[in-house]
């Protein structure tokens, strides 16, 4: 085979060239512009991130104030200081909403922190100040029975009427032994004709329903009597309601006419 005579590649023309060379430069352009590309995305990831960075306090902040500890109310300590104000409470329970500093000491040589809660208690239901309560034995009396359910001639704890809660009450707390029915204790007392000048452990007289004498409870202070209610059992009411202004029938005095028991 000649050598000499080896085909040869057929050589550019000028306009070939010049395509060839724009191609370059096409091809080149767009390389440079997916290196722009590529690197805008690697400059906008920090700024990504740098956001996040700042998203995760406001989360810590959130869940910090979700579990932030609640306020626990102080207890009462009935030994600390002396009386300054109470507030009325006419809760069923029989627990003064706002509790105040009360000293067992204000109360008498012979009274207990037992007896300081029990008179803090009454006070506060019967919108007066502890001192104000001085027989401790009457308001332990209404305090343990406090509750007791109605029953028509009843005369324990199991259920007691309300002529029979006046017996008992008059026995242990004044030391007077009295009638039993509403009517007779009516009629053994001395009438008190202005309601004003009521005093604890007077009886107040109620015709429920009737021309006759059907209730009795025992006036406290402030319009407040206890009684054994037909609806609610031994409770503390109030002369003041309408229910039981429209029943009242009359008040007396049982104390001066008894003598006590021996």
């Amino acid at each position: 085979m000649d050598v000499g005579n080896k085909e040869r590649p057929a050589e550019e023309t000028d306009d070939e060239v010049a395509n060839n060379r724009e191609i370059l430069k096409k091809q080149s352009a767009g390389q440079q512009s997916v290196n722009i590309v590529e690197n805008d995305t690697e400059a906008t990831t920090p700024q990504l991130k740098k956001v996040n960075s700042v998203e995760k306090p406001l989360t810590k902040s959130k869940k910090h104030k979700k579990h932030k500890k609640r306020e626990t109310t102080p207890s009462v300590d009935l030994d600390s200081e002396p009386l300054v104000d109470v507030v009325a409470s006419h809760d069923s329970n029989l627990v003064v909403k706002n509790p105040v500093h009360i000293s067992a000491t204000d109360l008498g040589k012979n009274s207990t922190k037992d007896d300081a809660s029990c008179l803090l208690k009454y006070s506060g239901l019967l919108c007066s100040i502890p001192q104000a309560l001085t027989n401790v034995a009457l308001y332990k009396f209404i305090d343990d029975w406090y509750g007791v359910d109605y029953r028509l001639g009843g005369n324990d704890k199991d259920g007691i009427d309300c002529s029979a809660f006046v017996q008992r009450l008059y026995q242990e707390v004044f030391g007077l032994s009295l009638v039993r029915t509403a009517l007779e204790q009516f009629n053994y007392c001395t009438i008190v004709q202005d309601v004003d000048k009521l005093k604890e452990g007077d009886l107040v007289f109620f015709h429920v329903h009737s021309k006759h004498i059907t209730h009795v409870g025992i006036y406290l202070m402030n319009q407040f009597f206890v009684h054994a209610s037909v609806s609610q059992g031994v409770v503390i009411s109030s002369l003041n309601d309408s229910y039981w202004q429209k029943y009242f029938a009359g008040a007396g005095d049982m104390l001066d006419n008894y003598a006590p028991l021996h």
